[in-house]
């Protein structure tokens, strides 16, 4: 189905809306999503000293989309590349970017992911922690530490003559073909699209193990580094038990982490919370996806130092306010010091030795290190030197006594652990498992063996219990997927309990066609359950989006049915998409006879409507059409008649509205007009609502029309459940008023 690209001797492609360009200066990598280092490496490709990022996406524009990130993958991810370049050949990069914007946000990146919040920490009170930090970043090479300049310089192409990046080498855009053109010596060398259109995908999946829940089970999506071409980045699921409910916490966030969920049968919503450990790439990487894609509100666990240094990155990331960025995500802070306890989850943390600001963590009888450079004996001879005091390293070293897992990320070198008998003998103490992350087993394997059993590795996919095993789970794992749907969701017990003992599984293997656009409507909605399905646009051959657990597909076309089914004049009707199993997919069937019920239940007829008039007048077309639905429930007809007033300025925010029809005049605290409103589709008065403001300006109607109105219990549900949604809706509020 996948559109061949045409081939130009000058160009690879690579998967992901990735190009090489060969110049007169070397390969020129065009776009920079997570995972792209592992592309080049897994080719045997040399790897690039130029990176051409983006350029950035307003707001609005496109579903879950703003910046340098595309549907929630950040193509502005150049961190592994620039440390293979110089760490490991010690070349320095060259960043072209297109605004004296984007290179001001580049370079705040780079500060806060590479070098840490210096001044901030140094300003705080937290110099102790700024001399670690400088002491296990020094380079020996340069013999000081490095920083972001000696690693890259960066170019905007707007303060160049004519795109010139070199003496012989010009970068252009073509505004009609929307392409780079690359020029040498004022010849036209190749052409690469701006666009950023397939749907990124992982080079690898977590393999889905069957899981025996224990009182503590771990699951690990993966156990590796960012230099790993076969590997993915350290990230871990925990399944904390209790009598009445499943906790599940995220720890670190491997890149394109919802794929990989969902090829794990679960969803976003599954997860409780997420705790990040740092802000290197390799353990955010998949955090903007579940920012801005997340089937709810993540709330987030970290520390206030790694927030703050957190909302930087993300503000420059996403190319949005402070505030707005922070309203994505609820913030729950985890100080060392200051324990965080949520029910019978306790987590507890101190600030590990590493490069940047890090946290060790505990999670009751669970110690995570983080990227911890964990060497006892090192730590003796820094309190000798005076660096760190003695309480601070019994500290380091007594912080995981009474844990039974240990799960330690390794790797060596100067910034990370490194393993020896010595240091695993010491881990092993009082009984303990040991885990090892971060690393692969490769050299590794015979020291572990002369240990003993107790010594397992992070392999992607391996599943650890600790405690008794849970023989009877209070979940219904398809129940937990009927509720795991917004839409569905909404549904009375009894009406949910209802469709359970009548609900189907069926199995697709990989590759196989579920839906074929154009065949007759067959009666039956779907629930996907375990699994992902590829949805493919309309009559064409483009990937529109990929779907998971909870995800609800055919009832568009069961609802049009209902719709022509008075008339006996109507043609019947034809599914929609072409869609696929992109890998094994349980399906839970829903019989055409009981969808009725539940749409008259939810009126989902009415909804139906204001959804498809949704779809045609708003970028929403790269998401489920069952979240547009689920939008469309909660909004409320309104028919304005010429200078109605619909808020004023500085009133307080009770309400936000989408123009259907007619003009709307937003008017400034002077009750000068500031800008009128006349696209259908337009949303205004969101932020007030959403953050408890006064409203900016007042809304008029300038002729008869009509809006409709999202109260402000209703937007704030939609931006905890559809927090993309959200931001879309809120994208071109953002950019014009």
């Amino acid at each position: 189905m996948k559109k061949e690209k045409k081939d130009q001797a000058n160009v690879i492609a690579l998967p992901n809306n990735v190009s090489l360009v060969s110049t007169s200066m070397g390969d020129i990598l065009t776009h920079s999503p997570p995972e792209v280092l592992k592309s080049i490496l897994s080719e045997e490709l040399e790897i690039p000293r130029i990176i051409l990022l983006p350029q950035d996406m307003a707001a609005g524009e496109e579903l879950a989309s703003t910046g340098f990130v595309r549907s929630g993958v950040n193509y502005a991810s150049i961190e592994f590349v620039l440390y293979a370049q110089y760490f490991g050949k010690q070349n320095k990069c060259l960043i072209v970017v297109h605004t004296k914007s984007q290179k001001k946000r580049i370079r705040i990146i780079l500060e806060e992911t590479f070098e840490g919040p210096d001044t901030r920490l140094r300003q705080g009170g937290m110099k102790w922690l700024a001399d670690e930090i400088d002491i296990v970043s020094l380079f020996p090479p340069i013999n000081r530490a490095a920083y972001w300049p000696d690693l890259c310089e960066i170019v905007s192409l707007d303060e160049t003559e004519s795109g010139y990046i070199g003496e012989h080498t010009a970068i252009r855009v073509d505004p009609i073909t929307q392409e780079y053109v690359f020029y040498e010596d004022e010849v036209e060398h190749a052409r690469v699209s701006t666009r950023i259109t397939e749907q990124a995908k992982p080079l690898s999946w977590p393999p889905a193990h069957p899981i025996q829940r224990q009182e503590l089970t771990l699951q690990f999506i993966g156990g590796s580094d960012g230099f790993d071409p076969d590997g993915i980045t350290t990230c871990f699921l925990a399944w904390f038990h209790t009598l009445d409910r499943t906790y599940v916490t995220l720890f670190d966030t491997a890149a394109f982490i919802r794929q990989r969920l969902a090829h794990l049968g679960l969803s976003t919503r599954h997860i409780s919370e997420v705790v990040i450990s740092h802000l290197h790439e390799d353990h955010i990487g998949g955090l903007p996806e579940l920012i801005l894609m997340g089937e709810n509100q993540i709330q987030l666990i970290t520390s206030d130092v790694i927030y703050k240094s957190l909302l930087r990155v993300l503000t420059a990331m996403f190319n949005l306010p402070t505030d707005e960025v922070a309203s994505l995500f609820k913030f729950i802070p985890l100080n060392p010091g200051k324990p965080l306890i949520m029910g019978k989850r306790h987590f507890s943390a101190i600030y590990a030795v590493h490069s940047i600001p890090t946290l060790a963590i505990r999670f009751n009888d669970l110690y995570f290190s983080g990227d911890m450079r964990y060497d006892e004996a090192w730590f003796d001879e820094l309190v000798e030197e005076g660096v760190i005091k003695d309480e601070r390293r019994k500290e380091l070293v007594s912080f995981a006594d009474g844990a039974d897992i240990i799960i330690q990320d390794a790797g060596g070198g100067t910034v990370h652990t490194t393993v020896t008998r010595e240091l695993l003998e010491q881990m092993l103490e009082g009984g303990r498992q040991v885990i090892l992350a971060h690393t692969k087993p490769d050299g590794l394997t015979d020291l572990v063996d002369a240990l003993g059993n107790r010594i397992d590795f992070a392999l992607s996919g391996r599943v650890v219990g600790l405690g008794e095993a849970i023989s009877s789970l209070p979940e219904d794992p398809i129940m937990e997927t009927i509720l795991t749907s917004s839409l569905l969701a909404r549904l009375s017990p009894e009406i949910n309990l209802q469709l359970r003992q009548t609900i189907n599984v069926v199995l697709y293997e990989a590759g196989e066609q579920i839906v074929q656009h154009g065949e007759p409507y067959n009666g039956l909605v779907y629930l996907v359950h375990k699994g992902l399905i590829e949805v493919w646009s309309e009559g064409t051959e483009e990937l529109r989006l990929v779907a998971g657990r909870g995800s609800v597909i055919g009832e568009r076309s069961a609802l049009k049915h209902e719709e022509q089914a008075a008339d006996s004049n109507s043609v019947p009707v034809q599914r929609m998409n072409n869609m696929f199993a992109q890998t094994r997919v349980e399906l839970l069937q829903i019989d055409g006879g009981l969808f009725k019920h539940i749409a008259d239940h939810l009126n989902l007829q009415e909804g139906f409507r204001k959804a498809e008039w949704l779809l045609q007048h708003s970028p929403f077309q790269e998401m489920l059409w069952a979240d547009i639905l689920d939008l469309a429930l909660d909004l409320r007809v309104y028919p304005v008649a010429e200078n109605d007033v619909l808020y004023q300025s500085q009133s307080a925010g009770y309400e936000s509205f989408i123009l259907v029809s007619g003009e709307i005049g937003l008017y400034n605290q002077n009750d000068e007009l500031s800008y009128v409103l006349k696209k259908p589709g337009s949303f205004f008065g969101g932020r007030a609502t959403l953050f408890s403001e006064l409203h900016r300006f007042k809304a008029k109607a300038h002729s008869d029309g009509e809006v409709w109105v999202l109260k402000a219990i209703d937007l704030k549900r939609l931006h905890a459940v559809h927090p993309n949604i959200s931001l879309q809706l809120r994208g071109e509020e953002m950019t014009t008023v």
